[in-house]
């Protein structure tokens, strides 16, 4: 689907080995050249890390031009239950969700008790908004951004990835990374139009999340 739609580099599958004896698999997939951001870009300059948020700007976009097929749902890739942590619940429910309000939902209802009234009244500001649907790699980390002599090469560990509200990208590329400020300000800078959803997750995260 990547492919088809999009010049984004991801690689593409060449075959699946199953071992049953361990009960696991492995997919065989084409490599894409460069190394990790996570070890990249602190070695960048200011042009370099500038052209990089343009092209990561770019690569979202072309993700987001994907044909939705299962509008209105939060889902997975194939209109399943979604694949990702961020929204794992002990009960196990993880959708699909008929719509973004169902999905809000059930990240509340993962959520504890909010006690600052300033927060709260944030998420719900931010919950009641209307957002687009779009294709998301739903785990852009540093791991999973991969950079060859100084641009962006591709995004790798697409397992995650599914039919999210559109500033999803952005909240989880910042989700477990909460220290690393030139990551942070490089997604910022990538993403400039969402930071009331960054902030609105991060005091969810914090309520929410067992790391």
């Amino acid at each position: 689907m990547v492919a088809k739609y999009t010049t984004v580099n991801a690689p593409q599958v060449l075959d699946f080995i199953e071992l049953p004896a361990k009960k696991e698999g492995w997919l065989l997939t084409t490599r894409i050249e460069g190394d990790i951001a996570g070890k990249c870009l602190q070695t960048m300059n200011t042009d370099q890390l500038h052209q990089f948020s343009i092209d990561f700007g770019n690569y979202i976009e072309q993700i987001r031009s994907i044909p939705n097929p299962y509008p209105p749902l939060i889902c997975s890739s194939l209109g399943r239950e979604c694949q990702d942590c961020r929204i794992n619940n002990e009960d196990g429910s993880t959708g699909p969700y008929d719509n973004i309000t169902d999905f809000n939902k059930h990240l509340m209802d993962m959520c504890g008790l909010i006690p600052d009234p300033t927060n709260r009244a944030m998420v719900t500001d931010v919950h009641s908004r209307s957002y687009r649907v779009f294709f998301a790699h739903a785990d852009l980390n540093p791991a999973n951004v991969l950079i060859h002599n100084g641009r962006l090469s591709g995004f790798v560990d697409w397992e995650f990835a599914g039919w999210y509200p559109e500033y999803w990208d952005f909240t989880k590329a910042c989700y477990i990374v909460r220290v690393w400020t030139l990551w942070l300000e490089t997604m910022k800078s990538a993403f400039p139009e969402y930071p009331d959803e960054l902030k609105a997750e991060q005091i969810l995260r914090d309520h929410t999340c067992p790391f």
